[in-house]
């Protein structure tokens, strides 16, 4: 992960000396996704993975002279286009994340949480998806159409034993587990992390971002930085959506979507403009080779979205 970018690229070799220096976790490490993930720690350091990727992403365009008029990014994507945006520094952004990984996976009631997805009918009401009516589980994520656009994707979290019953409660609509044992994503069963990282974060300095920010909260575009730390705050335990991160770039008159470090890339596809991905050396010539084909104005009308 990201080792392509690491070789080709001195500003992506800067980048990962640069979250090595901050979080103690090795450049090898943070770049070979078959390295343990933890150490011990609650947690792993998946999350720090990513964003070193997004940042190097962002830093080798950087150098290209790509920079972006307009942020976005779903759940930690959110939270690393605040960096990105200079809302909070890469290295109080790397501290929270290393804090994050001290606070255990399950509440102090230790039952079992996972996550399912299901595609449902593209105009159901989410309602339909969600506390009593679902079994008690919660709508964690809106990730909108898929395929011709007849049904959409949600995420859903919840306890272990009310996520396994979802399949019988909507038998036509096609229900996937993700991962093992959770933990139940931006639902309230997260309040524990929440809680945790809240003083934490109403301890940093938040600026008004260089940019705009496109929420994946609501449909909202993030301009101060009391916005930026409310969306901070609610990350954890509040659904987060595909649309509304849509709806911002349209608003904000985006003219090209970069996908910078991992992605579900076809989750951008919907829009309204050109899309290109880049977390490999051949994605940066494919980036600069459409820019130069659309005639798009490099110095900050591109919209960088961040990792999921």
């Amino acid at each position: 992960m990201g080792e392509g970018l690491y070789e080709q690229f001195e500003a992506a070799r800067r980048c990962y000396f640069d979250v090595e220096a901050r979080t103690g976790l090795s450049t090898t490490r943070l770049l070979r996704a078959d390295t343990p993930d933890d150490d011990g720690r609650p947690r792993g350091i998946g999350a720090i993975r990513q964003t070193a990727l997004a940042f190097a992403a962002h830093d080798v365009l950087a150098d290209f002279g790509i920079t972006p008029s307009v942020l976005s990014g779903l759940s930690l994507g959110a939270l690393v286009s605040a960096g990105l945006a200079g809302s909070i520094t890469r290295a109080e952004l790397l501290d929270l994340l290393m804090r994050a990984r001290e606070v255990p996976v399950l509440p102090e009631d230790g039952r079992q949480q996972a996550v399912a997805t299901i595609a449902v009918p593209v105009r159901a009401p989410l309602s339909d998806y969600q506390g009593a009516a679902a079994g008690g589980v919660y709508l964690a994520g809106d990730l909108g159409p898929i395929g011709p656009g007849e049904r959409r994707l949600l995420v859903l979290s919840g306890h272990h034993d009310a996520v396994r019953r979802l399949p019988e409660l909507f038998p036509e609509d096609r229900v996937t587990p993700l991962g093992g044992g959770g933990p139940a994503v931006h639902s309230p069963l997260q309040g524990h992390l929440a809680t945790a990282l809240r003083p934490h974060i109403e301890r940093l300095d938040f600026h008004d971002p260089v940019v705009p920010i496109c929420s994946c909260l609501e449909a909202k575009v993030l301009r101060t930085g009391d916005q930026v730390r409310d969306a901070f705050l609610r990350n954890s335990t509040s659904p987060v959506s595909v649309p509304h991160m849509h709806a911002g770039l349209e608003e904000t008159g985006a003219e090209l979507g970069v996908v910078v470090g991992p992605s579900r890339f076809d989750r951008y596809l919907s829009v309204p403009f050109p899309v290109v991905h880049v977390e490999e050396p051949e994605h940066v010539r494919e980036t600069l080779s459409v820019i130069h084909e659309l005639g798009v104005d490099t110095s900050g009308d591109t919209a960088a979205t961040g990792t999921r």
